[in-house]
């Protein structure tokens, strides 16, 4: 009878099929073990579902957003990477996501939207609306945070200045007088409404048909010119062709008068 074998650890197969020696298999499964350990410490495990711990790895991916926000904005322009401003993001959000029921969860929000506002700057015109989108979130999600009125001033510039678009910027400027009328920006808010009513004005003026211009068949052909003289007085006919509108002159110093015309005629 053949003794029970001993069946080896499917990652020790694994480990024999790539070609390593049967020697060093313990010395491989044990450097795998630890290259898994690291890594799995560099990326960070999920927390538990504690408060408390969701709140600390919370505050950690807030210290490592700020830091990289930092590094991006001690980096030349032309030397910033589109992909490092998303995983800054991509941190921010992460604050919200773990916990949402901090007070450094609106405080990542408003980082996140001004970190798009940067990248709109530099990289494409597409993250002004998700600079917007981002302070709308925050501001449906805190309603009592800080932010809310930083937030709804920096959306009605985001639309105003930055897409152009009047009537949205117009709208949230005189929502955000409204809504927050003590605020310290109400005075620029004034400012931005009399200027977007003034530049609508002008468009509107500007997109109006122009008056009809007066050609060469709005002319009449004089046929012949009669005059009177008497004591007190001269009369002046004109034959006209055509008719015309005739404006009635003063009295001038010789004594002339002027008196209305009549279709085919003109009198002075």
């Amino acid at each position: 009878m053949k003794p029970p074998t001993t069946r080896e650890p499917r990652w020790r197969n694994h480990l024999r099929a790539v070609g390593l020696p049967a020697a060093n298999l313990w010395q491989a499964g044990l450097g795998l073990l630890l290259g898994l350990t690291l890594a799995s410490g560099l990326l960070g495990a999920e927390p538990g579902n504690s408060r408390s711990e969701r709140l600390r790895v919370a505050n950690l991916r807030l210290e490592q957003a700020n830091r990289l926000r930092a590094d991006l904005q001690g980096t030349p322009e032309d030397k910033r990477l589109e992909k490092e401003y998303l995983r800054a993001v991509f941190l921010y959000r992460r604050v919200y996501d773990l916990a949402p029921f901090s007070s450094i969860a609106p405080d990542a929000l408003a980082a996140a939207a001004e970190v798009y506002h940067d990248m709109a700057k530099q990289f494409d015109p597409k993250y002004w609306r998700k600079a917007i989108e981002t302070y709308e979130f925050l501001r449906s999600e805190y309603p009592h945070s800080r932010y809310q009125d930083d937030a709804l001033f920096n959306i009605a510039q985001l639309y105003h200045v930055h897409l152009k678009d009047l009537d949205a910027g117009l709208k949230t400027y005189q929502e955000f007088l409204n809504t927050y009328p003590r605020s310290h920006y109400a005075a620029t808010a004034r400012e931005r409404i009399k200027a977007i009513e003034a530049e609508q004005t002008a468009a509107a003026s500007a997109s109006a048909p122009p008056p009809p211009e007066t050609t060469s068949d709005d002319r009449v052909e004089v046929r012949n010119i009669r005059y009177w003289n008497a004591e007190n007085y001269t009369r002046v006919v004109v034959d006209l062709e055509g008719e015309v509108k005739y404006q009635p002159a003063s009295p001038t110093p010789t004594g002339f008068s002027s008196t209305s015309s009549t279709p085919g005629s003109a009198r002075c």
